[in-house]
């Protein structure tokens, strides 16, 4: 009996190895992350008032806007790495200080029939409600994707609520790409 156990055991340690070795074996996926560049558009005027139109939580490496209307004050990109694969795209929805809509505008290699976002409505876009989020949210997948933005022109009133995002990378944009090359690619 004890040889047969043997036999067994090394019968199922060499199945195994093999089955490792094989295509089937899963490689991992390949993961950047992105922190964000804020630009302030506008400020001291009527329509974006005041001199400070984004404000920092040092501590917890947030940034934070208000909402505005229609208005855009601040822009927040995210330049993510140019790949010829398939990529999943995670925005980071901090703890505080984030209680509105996020709404991203996708920039491409050649737009790829995704509007570019200076050819953007103001409140339109891919649109993530942060007030009962936080941690990681898809916000889409595709190839050649250059960068996502958007501004506190989301379409909410004038200083109703917060748009809160991660100042630090690994609190930004996660962008999860496939190992193997896409066939368009």
């Amino acid at each position: 009996m004890r040889a047969r156990t043997v036999a067994v055991a090394a019968g199922m340690t060499l199945a195994a190895s093999l089955v490792g070795a094989g295509p089937a074996a899963a490689v991992p996926p390949t993961v950047y992350y992105t922190k964000p560049l804020v630009t302030v558009l506008e400020a001291g005027t009527t329509k974006c008032p005041g001199s400070d139109q984004w404000f920092q939580d040092k501590a917890a490496n947030i940034g934070w806007t208000y909402t505005n209307g229609d208005q855009a004050c601040v822009e927040v990109f995210y330049g993510v790495r140019n790949v010829a694969k398939s990529c999943d795209f995670f925005f980071y929805v901090p703890d505080n200080h984030a209680t509105g809509i996020v709404r991203f505008k996708i920039r491409t290699n050649a737009g790829f029939g995704r509007p570019r976002t200076e050819d953007s409505a103001p409140g339109e876009g891919i649109g993530v409600d942060e007030k009962p989020r936080t941690g990681w949210w898809y916000i889409g997948s595709g190839t050649k994707v250059v960068g996502f933005s958007f501004t506190d022109a989301n379409g909410q009133a004038f200083k109703s609520k917060k748009i809160g995002w991660g100042t630090d990378a690994q609190h930004g944009v996660k962008q999860v790409c496939d190992t193997k090359p896409n066939s368009l690619g």
